[in-house]
């Protein structure tokens, strides 16, 4: 039977997150291990243009509606939970299906899921609204009136790094575009709060997270994610010190 990894990579704006994951992405194939990228918490814009945002004419539909409800609010959270069940939805087809038909079909015995984002973000938007919030009202999502246990990721690589070096880095976009003025907002709203989210993580989560500092270098960051996913998929210890929700700091 075919084996299917989800590597989780999370963190907030500005800390490499897509660079990596592309990366990742493009180095586990070239040493031909099937791979796919797919999100697992926040939105996407469902034109299909690049590996992390597959066609969809439900996002198509319903993106500009769920991005309107804002940050804060009942409407924001309805929002929240609306794109989360629809994303878990997405990635157990992946897993359950899709991905296993396309490892049968090409002969395949192991295969790799990428997710962008994931429940390290999903529990820290619900702890806006419930600040206690722990495990339990996050491991599941709804599908069609049901509740069904979302995937959770063999590890979570969790990019973090100095609030300073976030906000350079997003002054250093230049671009004076929407995407630009989104991050700085976050960053300036929330990572003291993202900060001591992660500080007190629940077991089932601080267990599977390894914190990287993102503020090193691309090709250090992708070395360390490249040879801890291929110690996990060839099931050997990770390389990084500490382990399992370790902080390279």
């Amino acid at each position: 039977m075919a084996k299917i990894y989800v590597i989780g990579v999370d963190g907030l704006h500005n800390n490499g997150k897509t660079t990596q994951l592309r990366l990742l992405n493009e180095n586990l194939e070239k040493l031909g291990i099937f791979t796919i990228i797919r999100r697992g918490d926040g939105s996407r814009k469902g034109e299909g243009k690049d590996e992390f945002d597959a066609h969809s004419d439900w996002w198509l539909e319903n993106r500009p509606r769920i991005m309107a409800a804002g940050f804060e609010g009942r409407a924001s959270q309805d929002a929240a939970t609306e794109a989360s069940d629809r994303l878990n939805r997405e990635l157990a087809l992946t897993k359950n299906w899709w991905m296993k038909k396309e490892l049968q079909k090409n002969g395949l015995d192991k295969g790799v899921i990428l997710q962008d984002r994931g429940l390290i973000s999903r529990l820290f938007v619900y702890r806006r609204y419930e600040s206690t919030a722990g495990f339990k009202e996050v491991n599941f999502y709804t599908n069609r009136g049901r509740h069904e246990g979302v995937i959770v990721p063999d590890i979570i690589f969790l990019l973090h790094c100095p609030f300073d070096v976030l906000i350079s880095r997003n002054l250093g976009r230049g671009d004076g575009s929407s995407k630009q003025a989104f991050n700085e907002t976050v960053l300036r709203n929330y990572f003291p709060d993202f900060e001591k989210h992660i500080a007190t993580l629940p077991d089932e989560i601080k267990d599977k997270t390894v914190i990287l500092d993102s503020s090193g270098t691309i090709e250090g960051i992708q070395q360390r994610l490249l040879e801890n996913t291929l110690n996990l998929i060839n099931e050997k210890s990770l390389s990084i010190e500490g382990g399992p929700s370790g902080a390279e700091r």
